[in-house]
Order: C-alpha cells, then structure tokens, then sequence
C-alpha cells in the first residue's frame, strides 16, 4: 500500500469525495469485496490487510466518535434552544455533522437518539413505517459487567420496574490492596472477577434489560459493528504494562497478580459502594490459592520452589463467629465492645442484628454501614464503637453480635494471609511494577495467574454476549493497555483467544516495537486505536493547564495535522513477523469538549460550534455548510480550525482501497 503521509505545515487539496453509490448503506465500499457476505458485521483478512466487513460484504475502516452525546445540562440546554431539542432533532443534525466530516461510526457512550434502532415521535417515518434517525450510521455499544456488578444500580427491564439485579454485589477486590503498595490506586476499583455474581449480572443485563431488548428486535440492528465490556478506568491490571514507557512516562500499572497475592482474602463492606456483605470470601485470591494447590499439592513443594516459608496454602487465623456484643433495648443507639481475641485482621470484622450483617470494617480502623452514623475499631486492642442512626435502633431483644478473623491476614503465616510484608519480599520482591527480586518461579506463577484472571473475564463476557447476541463482534475492553503502552503479555494472550478486535490504546503508531510485541502474544488479528488530542490554547480552556501535554497541540490545525499523520501511518502500520496490515479503524474522543476535565478534546465546543475556523468565533454566524439554518459563534476568542484536517484523513482509506492496490489483494485471496 502506498504511503499517504503528509509532511506536517505542507498543504494539499481537499480530496474530492467519492460518488455515493461508491459505499454501501453501511459505509462500506463496494470495490473492496469481502470474501463473505452475512446480515451481521464481522472482520477478515483479504491479503494482507485486515478488514472489518458490511453485512453486504464489502471492506469497512472504522472511523468513530467516543460519547456522541449531550455532554453535560448547559450543553443540553443551549443545543435544546438551537434545535428544538436535545433529542432527536439534535442528533439528526448530529449524525449528518459527523458524516459530513467523514466520520462513520458512533463510538461507546453515544447517544441512543443517535443509533438507528432508537425509536423517537420526533424523527420523520422510515421505509419500515418507524420513527428513526434518518442518517443512520454503524455503532458500538459497551456492557459494563465489571462496574455496574460492584455497583448493583436500578436496570429498567423488559415487562417491570427497574430493579437491582443482584441481591449482592460483586466486591471490588481493589479495595482490600495491602498497606505495601504504594502506587495509584484506581477511584472506580477493580471488580472480584472470580465472584460469580459478575456472570449473573451481565447474563441478567443481556437478557432482560429494557434498551438491550429493543436493540434485538430492530429492523436496524444490522448496523451494530461490535459489543465492548467495561471501561479501561475499571480494568485497572489490563493497562500499561512493564514493557514499554507510557506517554507521557510514569502511568505503567502495576502487577495485577502482585497486588492479587497480596490483598485481603475477605472483605465485609465498602462505603463507596454502600455495600455490607453476607459472603465475606474474595473469590479472585481464592482462585489464586487454587490455582497453587492444583499445581504444588503442598505447602513444602511451594516453598521449596519460591523460596518461602508459609504454614499452610489457607490462613493461619482464627475465624470467630457470633461473638455477642449486646442486646438491643429499642432505644440505644450507640455501643461499644472489646473483642474476645485480638488482634482482630483488617477487613475481617462485620457486625450482624439477628445474625444479618449491617456493618463492616473497611480498613484504617473505620466501619461503614448504611444504618450507621459513625464507627471504628482499634486492631491491636479489639476495641469496637459504633452508632446507629437515629431511627434505626435495634430492637428490644436483637442479638447484636460480631464476627472477625483472629491473627489472619497480614499478620498470620498462611498463603492467605500474605500482604507483601518487607519479609517476604526476597521472594514476592518489594516492585509490583517491575517485580524487580521476585523469585523466578513466583514471577512465571504470576504470569499463569494473570492469564487465569483476563481469560477468567474475557471468556466470561465473550459467552454471555454470544448468548444474547450471536454472531457479533466482541471487542473487549475499552481498551486493553493504556497511556500508549500495551498490556503485559499474559493479558494479550488471554485477549487472543477470546477478544475478536482489540480496543487498543492511543499512540501506537508512535511505537512499532509496541505492535510487534502485541502481535507476538495477541496473534494475527485486528486493531482499532483510540485518538486523544487537544488544543487547551486554542480553545475556550486556554487558561486551564493539562495533564499530559503530549496529546496536547499549540493549534487546531496542528491538532488535526497530527490525526491526519497518525490515521495514514495506522493504515500503512505491519507487523514485521508477518506483514500483516492489523489496523481496521481509529475512534477520536470525543465528540464536545469535556467540562468537568476543563478539556478541548471536541470536535465541537460546548456552545456547539464545529471547530472549523467558521463557526468557533466571537461573532454570531450562519453555521457552516450544509446547517446555515441554524446560528453558531458567540466563543470568547476565535478558535481554529481540525475539522477541515479530519475530513482529509477520514478520505484516506476511501481513496487508497479504491485504487488498483486493492483489485489486487483481491485477487491474491480469490
């Protein structure tokens, strides 16, 4: 394929369109035929280039828009007063802006006004007799099993209420990370992914939820290109690895597997989750034991190959159950109690009414329950205090009672009970990034363990949507590595098997030994790439200073000219092995700037001007072709212009696949 770079400041004609006729009702274009023809999305491999494939069978490169969507209520309410509404009009003229600049996917977090298959009173009929968008494009949904199974909210189902869909939710085992690590800690957590409930919740979410439903049933759901599962935010383990410098440096994570050994094997509460636990058990340290069990068979053959010195695969510590406190009077709202048998473990102290948990120790010598006013506890003492809230006294006769782990972890001698304490680091190492002194056996333990997790969630998410939605692409997490850097090599191998296109991270065009190196454990098969950038000087956020001023531009047009560089050298990228083209499609976030962030990562500013050199201007101006009949300007400063660079770029692939490079892969797979 011929290289379509462009040298950054040098100019060049617009490309000129090709005909309409040219692509399919998807996008796709019709000289660029895929070896199959199905109703559905998929992806192949025609030569040496990885395609996604319309479901009329013609070649497809994905160029998407994350959270094509009202962005926060003073966006709402400025495009309610420019539109009509914030709904169906506004994303009527929305589709048509994006397609007009060459964009043909709606990314994660869109707007269900957006999607084809949303049915609203506002849109003109259709040729099936519904009210839908008249610009339909192809779009990405995403589950999101791993958080929402830690938060448990209200889903509306088909036929019901909205309504919880697990009786308990799944831990965030992230919350129970020893004293001993001492890097980021992720604000969302990492979900217990062993816990069972996960399962339940996304085969629940799939089956019954109320927007999921409508999506099976339309006539449209054709346009559907792929389901996603989580956002990287909450996959916190499956991001940076150790291999290759993040941009900018400094935002590698750490060892899941390190952080998993070494974490609380129980939890009884957590108070961002407002959740008390009955089940107490975390399931992912659990299946770690497990998993040395089945490989070891005794506690002498682990040591004798890590070096250690445990007593036994579980936890030296006592459980105590029902210790009792107090009884209840109807009236007394505060207590206080002094354990039977210290030293109580971290985490491991619940407090139970009638044998039903209402409280629980959540590290750092605090309790949280949902009927508490306040609550600690002294470890070393066994001293407990806590208030209920007024109202919610115990009844006259309740057994207040308490159960606890005695000596257990991070003081005990089990395998359980391991917290990366400073002696046991000549063989865990004192590094979760690097692991830097670990035992080598420990390290290859490690790597078998972080496979086990990944293939454990991927595998999980990969059946349950096949179930719900047969036939559709499963593209993982949003994404798998992060900050520019891929993911350690156990993730990607766990992705190979299960992960039909990887949602990579940013900046890989930057790092082709990056993409060998997840070729190498990922296999040959296809990549889309997320796009973040800004212009914080050349925008209404001027005054506001970023985060990382890598992604960040000194103009809009530098902002666009670095996109184009980057979708050109994404569709000329191989993969040294094998010559294999992998990358299939780019998706910029987002579609606003982000209000909360203080960032100009839009295509448009939050007053809804396109950022174009026309309509980001301090006057009040006709918007720009073809959307004249609606008013734009009225910024603090003019601003440039991305939109004219973006549309060059999202015409590459059109122009280059059209050629007679591309009769001739053809021919090389027919």
């Amino acid at each position: 394929m011929k290289k379509l770079m462009v040298v950054l400041g040098v100019l060049f004609a617009v490309p000129h369109a090709l005909p309409a006729q040219s692509l399919d009702r998807y996008g796709g274009l019709k000289s660029v035929q895929c070896q199959n023809k199905t109703r559905y999305f998929h992806v192949e491999k025609l030569g040496d280039r990885w395609w996604f494939c319309t479901p009329r069978g013609h070649g497809f490169f994905m160029q998407g828009v994350y959270v094509t969507a009202p962005a926060d209520q003073r966006y709402y309410d400025r495009v309610s007063a420019k539109y009509g509404n914030a709904g169906a009009k506004w994303a009527e003229e929305t589709n048509s802006r994006i397609k007009s600049w060459g964009f043909n996917t709606l990314g994660i977090y869109s707007s269900l006004h957006t999607f084809p298959t949303e049915l609203d009173p506002s849109f003109p009929v259709d040729s099936h007799g519904l009210h839908s968008n008249p610009t339909k494009l192809p779009f990405i949904i995403i589950v999101r099993p791993a958080l929402y199974s830690m938060r448990n909210p209200e889903v509306s189902v088909i036929g019901s209420r909205p309504e919880r869909l697990l009786k308990e939710p799944v831990k965030n085992m992230l919350h129970g990370i020893s004293k001993y690590y001492k890097g980021f800690r992720p604000g969302g957590g990492g979900a217990d992914y062993f816990d069972q409930n996960m399962r339940a919740w996304l085969a629940k979410d799939l089956s019954q939820a109320t927007e999921l439903n409508r999506l099976k049933l339309s006539p449209y759901r054709s346009y559907l290109i792929g389901i996603g599962a989580d956002d990287g935010d909450e996959m916190f383990g499956f991001g940076a690895g150790d291999e290759f410098p993040t941009v900018p440096p400094g935002h590698n994570n750490p060892s899941l597997s390190w952080l998993i050994a070494t974490m609380s094997p129980v939890q009884t509460a957590n108070a961002m989750y407002k959740a008390v636990y009955r089940d107490t058990s975390v399931y992912t340290k659990k299946a770690w034991r497990d998993m040395l069990v089945a490989k070891y068979g005794t506690i002498s053959a682990l040591n004798k190959a890590w070096g250690s010195k445990y007593s036994t695969f579980d936890s030296s510590g006592t459980a105590i159950t029902g210790e009792p406190i107090a009884s209840g009077d109807g009236s007394s709202l505060s207590f206080s109690y002094t354990l039977a048998h210290p030293v109580a473990s971290p985490f491991s102290i619940q407090i139970l009414v009638n044998g039903v948990p209402v409280a629980g120790d959540i590290q750092n010598g605090n309790l949280y329950g949902p009927t508490l006013s306040s609550g600690s506890v002294e470890y070393s003492s066994g001293r407990v205090t806590f208030t209920f809230v007024p109202g919610k006294a115990p009844a006259r006769g309740a057994n207040i009672t308490v159960n606890y782990i005695q000596n257990g972890w991070g003081i005990g001698t089990g395998l359980m009970d391991e917290d990366g304490r400073p002696a046991h680091q000549s063989w865990l190492g004192g590094d979760p990034f690097s692991l830097r002194g670990a035992n080598v056996t420990v390290k290859s333990d490690f790597d078998s363990l972080l496979y086990s997790v990944a293939s454990q969630y991927l595998g999980m998410c990969k059946t349950e949507i096949a179930k719900a939605f047969p036939n559709i692409l499963f593209l993982g997490p949003d994404s798998i590595g992060s900050w520019g850097a891929p993911p350690r090599a156990p993730v990607l191998e766990a992705a190979g098997k299960f992960v039909d296109v990887l949602s990579g991270p940013g900046d890989l065009n930057h790092n082709h030994g990056a993409i060998d190196y997840i070729a190498k454990y990922f296999g040959d098969k296809p990549i889309i790439e997320g796009q973040y950038r800004s212009s914080q000087s050349d925008s209404p956020w001027a005054s506001y200073p970023v985060n990382a001023p890598t992604h960040d531009f000194p103009s809009q047009q530098a902002r666009g000219q670095d996109y184009y560089n980057t979708v050109a050298a994404l569709q000329n990228e191989t993969v040294s092995a094998t010559g294999s083209h992998p990358f299939i499609g780019v998706s910029w976030w987002q579609y606003t700037d982000n209000r909360s962030e203080k960032r100009n990562w839009g295509l448009v500013t939050l007053r809804d001007n396109a950022y174009d050199g026309h309509e980001d201007v301090t006057a009040t101006v006709s918007c720009s072709p073809s959307f004249e009949q609606y008013k734009c300007g009225g910024e603090k400063s003019d601003y440039g212009d991305v939109i004219s660079w973006l549309k060059k770029a999202n015409h590459l692939w059109l122009l280059e696949a059209n050629s007679g490079s591309a009769a001739s892969r053809r021919a090389a797979v027919h």
